[in-house]
Parts: structure tokens; C-alpha cells; sequence
């Protein structure tokens, strides 16, 4: 199924109807990757329909969900979902995160903190979670796709960083694994929503708060939000030393843009990742020792 066509038939029609009403619009939601997501809006209100994920995303909304929500921790609601291919339709929410608020939103970190603390109790013994890898980049692809920074600085840096990744993606808690600012949306009482359960799965926690942060983050927006996380654990045995925490998120940024990078060389996101990749080519040289003075 490709990503730019919505799909004209399928099995999610009747789930459709039954919440939005006729005649309807659709309108193909923003997004890097995947065979696309979409808002259904009717007489009766929307839904979006999201028609060929993960299997994983299909069972964390059908089993999983429920179980985040005793918690306190809000998703889109299921309305209905299918198989072959997988797929969901979920609830509408309309607000999104404010901008202003991103990397910095009291209620994430508090919301991020709650899931990292309680996620081995909601997920069990589940084995068919995302598996975050080491860097993939060769020396071609950085080559071609940051042609201003000098490769060898950064296969440099990869390489001097392996060590770092190893422990970031050692199964320490359970992850979202894709905390971009554009996946957190605001329910109409101000509590907060995370969406696209597509790259759960187990790794260090500050995997998520690094994705938290937009762009490539200042010194001072990483100790921040080390800062902010740290304030909201919610076991004070386990509060984390911010000087370490700040360290791991900079690794953790750093690792998520190379695997940014890698799907991107591997063709697996659309020209809506072109903003992002030009940003990297523009500020990544100067970005890294920035951090790394931390």
C-alpha cells in the first residue's frame, strides 16, 4: 500500500461510518514515514484511520492501552481494529502540544516518568516490542547525506560512542521510543495524550525524553529537561544524578539522529523528513561538541 493513496476500500468502513456520519472529508495527516495516517471528519464528528501498522501497534492499543490508562497515562481510543493488513481507527483529539511547550511540558515529562516507572508491571512478558539496533551509517551515506560535515568526525564519533549506545539499549525500562514533540496531543480537560505506539519497546529512559527535544538541543534545554524528568520520578531511590542523565540524553539525541539518518538512506520516509535532514546538514558539525562539553 503506498503511502501518498488513501485506500479507497477496506474492512475499517463500516467502524467509520458508524462514528463520523456521511458525507465526510479525508485528509492525509502529516508524518516522515509509513503508508500514511488519516483524519476521516463527518457530520457526526472524526476518527482517524491508520491502515497498515505494526502488528505491534494493533495489539499495544487492543490489550495494552487499557492498562496505561489505570494508570493515569492517556492514548487515543480504540474504535475498532482488523488484521490483514493490521489495522486501527482511534479516537480524534484535536489540540496539539503548543510549540512552547515542547521539550519543556511539565505533564510529559511527569506522563514519561509514570510509563518508564510502571511498564514492566503493564506490558509483562510481551516479546513483539520494536528492537532498538546500534547505529547502521557507513561512510557512503553520511558522505551523501551531510556533504558539509567531514565524515570522518562523525563515523569518529559513532564509533567512540558504541560503548554509550550499548547501554542506552540495554533493556533498562519500557520506552515509547518516538516521544517527538508533533506525537503528544492535549484532551479537551488539558491531559496529555501520546500517540504512534509504533517503536515501543525496552531501552534506557532517556530515550524518550531525548526525542522530547526538538532539533538538536542546547546545553542548557538538556540540562532543563534532565532537570524537569528528574523532579516528577516517582520513586525517589531511583532519582536519577543529573549530570548522567544530561550525558545519557545526549547520546540518546545523537543515537536517534543516526537512526534518523539510516531511514533516510534506507528510503524509508517521505519528503516530509526534508526539513529535519536540512537541518541536521545545516547545524549537526557545530552541534556536537556543543553537547558534548556537558
Amino acid at each position: 500500500m503506498t503511502g501518498g493513496q488513501f485506500p479507497a476500500n477496506g474492512p475499517w468502513w463500516d467502524a467509520i461510518r458508524d462514528r463520523t456520519g456521511s458525507p465526510y472529508q479525508i485528509r492525509r495527516l502529516p508524518g516522515a514515514g509509513g503508508p500514511g495516517c488519516w483524519r476521516v471528519q463527518g457530520p457526526l464528528g472524526s476518527v482517524v484511520l491508520k491502515p497498515d501498522v505494526p502488528r505491534r501497534e494493533r495489539l499495544f492499543y487492543e490489550h495494552f492501552a487499557p492498562r496505561l490508562a489505570d494508570k493515569g497515562l492517556a492514548t487515543p481510543r480504540l474504535h475498532a481494529s482488523g488484521t490483514a493488513p493490521d489495522w486501527i481507527v482511534l479516537e480524534w483529539v484535536e489540540r496539539s502540544l503548543s510549540y512552547s511547550a515542547w521539550g519543556r511540558d511539565s505533564g510529559v515529562f511527569a506522563y514519561l516518568a509514570t510509563w518508564h516507572e510502571a511498564g514492566r508491571e503493564i506490558m509483562g512478558r510481551f516479546d513483539e516490542s520494536f528492537r532498538f539496533r546500534g547505529p547502521g551509517l557507513n561512510q557512503e551515506a553520511v558522505v551523501s547525506l551531510l556533504p558539509k560535515v567531514p565524515a570522518g568526525q562523525i563515523l569518529h564519533l559513532i564509533h567512540e560512542s558504541l560503548e554509550q549506545f550499548h547501554g542506552l539499549l540495554e533493556p533498562v525500562s519500557w520506552v515509547h521510543g518516538d516521544t517527538n514533540p508533533t506525537n503528544w496531543l492535549v484532551a479537551s480537560d488539558g491531559t496529555r495524550v501520546l500517540t504512534d505506539w509504533s517503536r515501543y519497546g525496552q531501552a534506557h529512559p532517556a530515550m524518550d525524553v531525548a526525542i522530547f527535544l526538538p532539533a538538536l538541543p542546547t546545553p542548557s534545554q538538556i540540562r532543563d529537561a534532565a532537570q524537569r524528568y528528574a523532579r516528577v520520578q516517582n520513586s525517589p531511590g531511583k532519582k536519577p544524578k543529573i549530570q548522567e542523565l544530561c550525558r545519557n540524553i545526549v547520546f540518546a539525541k545523537l543515537w536517534s539522529v543516526i537512526d534518523f539518518l539510516g531511514m533516510v538512506w534506507r528510503g524509508e520516509v517521505t519528503e516530509a523528513a526534508q526539513p529535519a535532514l536540512i537541518m541536521l546538514q545545516a547545524s549537526l558539525e557545530q552541534w556536537v561538541p556543543a553537547v558534548f562539553s556537558l
